[in-house]
């Protein structure tokens, strides 16, 4: 029979996947024009690579030329000169795209989960003795996780997950990744709403890491301190490193569940 759960998480795996191909083709791509500009560069002496934008805009409630809009320069312009600029501002583009589609795996795994823990109790409805909210008459309960248990951080479903799975529990702290997953998905967290809301900023005096989590922070997010805060400058490899860490966190969780029921997890290819 198979597993009731692996619906959820082939369709987390599958999103993951699309974003770690995008993050992949964006270096390929990125890396494959550095090497158009140098090689062009050599044969073209004295003429160098220039890119150079402004910001035009129109005025919404404003005139217009026979029903046409008009557009008007704003002061605001972007200019790339020379080899080295160009190249220094495409591995920005890699850092700042890697970034956003880590932000966007996050809130893959945050949908991720209210679909696992909802369908687990949705075929194991003696499990949801462990709901602490007034029950309504729901039948989904992913329709209800999603009513009842949103919180910062997601610390009231992580914490009904703890308790309808142990095995759950005991993996995030024995595990082999040799860090406290409870602590990472804190950090992640946080990184996710620096790079969606704050341009990369993370504010040092709000964040209140533990110890333990400011080592995870400091040793797989690179930055670099700005006034006061943090500015992420993730590398590709530390991007890449994180999506996948995120798409086995939800392997781990969809493990869990299913031990609890004996159910079988071993999904993946060549997995014995």
């Amino acid at each position: 029979m198979t597993n009731p759960l692996k619906k959820e998480i082939d369709d987390f795996l599958n999103k993951i996947a699309l974003y770690e191909s995008l993050h992949y083709q964006t270096k390929v791509h990125l890396s494959n024009t550095i090497k158009q500009i140098e090689k062009k560069n050599e044969s073209n002496s004295g003429i160098e690579p220039f890119i150079g934008t402004k910001l035009i805009i129109g005025d919404l409630t404003g005139k217009s030329a026979n029903g046409w809009k008009l557009n008007y320069p704003t002061e605001f312009q972007i200019e790339i000169k020379g080899q080295e600029e160009m190249i220094k501002s495409i591995d920005t583009l890699i850092s700042q795209n890697g970034m956003t589609f880590l932000a966007n795996c996050y809130e893959i795994l945050e949908s991720f989960l209210f679909n696992i823990i909802g369908e687990f109790l949705n075929v194991y409805p003696t499990y949801q003795k462990h709901l602490k909210v007034k029950k309504e008459l729901l039948t989904d309960q992913k329709e209800f996780l999603r009513k009842y248990y949103r919180s910062k951080n997601n610390t009231a479903l992580l914490k009904l997950l703890r308790e309808i799975s142990p095995n759950y529990k005991e993996s995030e702290n024995l595990n082999n990744t040799d860090i406290n997953l409870n602590d990472w998905y804190y950090v992640i967290t946080n990184v996710r709403h620096s790079i969606v809301h704050s341009l990369h900023l993370l504010d040092t005096k709000k964040l209140n890491f533990s110890k333990n989590q400011m080592f995870i922070y400091k040793t797989f997010f690179s930055h670099e301190e700005i006034q006061g805060s943090w500015k992420l400058i993730m590398t590709y490899e530390e991007t890449k490193k994180q999506i996948n860490l995120i798409a086995e966190f939800g392997f781990m969780i969809f493990k869990s569940l299913s031990n609890e029921q004996n159910e079988d997890w071993k999904i993946l290819h060549n997995l014995k």
